[in-house]
């Protein structure tokens, strides 16, 4: 079954080159298309995509009200912010209105692809580019605070600080010499011991507490 797709983009040519882009993989589907926040909710409410690609900005309006509008109708919509905005206040501003993930409009298509699946499994992402831009952020937060010793293996630690670098887990993998099984393994392990969700949030809790 394909994943079914809904673009929210003012920009015509923007919207129509995705489009475009998007149905020349099998397995993905295009349901519809949005231009501004009241035509977002009311195409998420009609198709009920399994993903929602979110430009941020949608002419004088805000894609993160239109991500509000439809989180408050659908709790479990998967909405990628992919946007030309790279700034920490603005990706942290989406993280709180509850996109799932965040990439730039200039990736490239096998990451766009790793993206859109990431959301329709319910995991969230954030593309390799922008992790300095999330840590710096996370770091200027931090200043000022004590540093806590990590309840992690030496193992797990390096773990850690692989994924900071915005490794995926087959980059991961063939970096320590395993399987990505395990790598996904000690990743649920870590993420248990911490008492977070994903690694977005093992990253971010690590930088916040001065491990990283």
């Amino acid at each position: 079954m394909a994943i079914r797709i809904l673009i929210v983009e003012d920009q015509t040519i923007v919207r129509q080159g995705l489009r475009r882009l998007l149905e020349t993989e099998p397995s993905l589907e295009v349901v519809g298309e949005a231009d501004s926040v009241d035509s977002a909710v009311v195409a998420a409410r009609r198709y009920n995509p399994d993903v929602i690609l979110m430009d941020l900005k949608l002419g004088r309006e805000s894609g993160l009200d239109a991500t509000r509008l439809i989180l408050e109708e659908n709790p479990e919509a998967h909405i990628l912010a992919l946007t030309a905005y790279d700034d920490f206040p603005m990706i942290e501003a989406a993280a709180t209105a509850g996109v799932l993930g965040y990439a730039p409009k200039q990736i490239a298509f096998n990451q766009l692809m790793d993206a859109i699946v990431a959301m329709y499994e319910g995991r969230q992402y954030i593309h390799p580019s922008l992790a300095s831009s999330l840590m710096d952020g996370i770091r200027q937060q931090a200043t000022g605070r004590a540093v806590s010793r990590p309840p992690l293996t030496a193992e797990e630690f390096d773990l850690l600080k692989l994924m900071a670098e915005g490794l995926s887990y087959g980059e991961i993998a063939a970096r320590v010499f395993v399987s990505e099984r395990t790598v996904r393994r000690r990743t649920q392990t870590l993420l248990e011991k911490l008492e977070v969700s994903d690694r977005v949030q093992a990253v971010a809790m690590a930088i916040r507490l001065g491990w990283l």
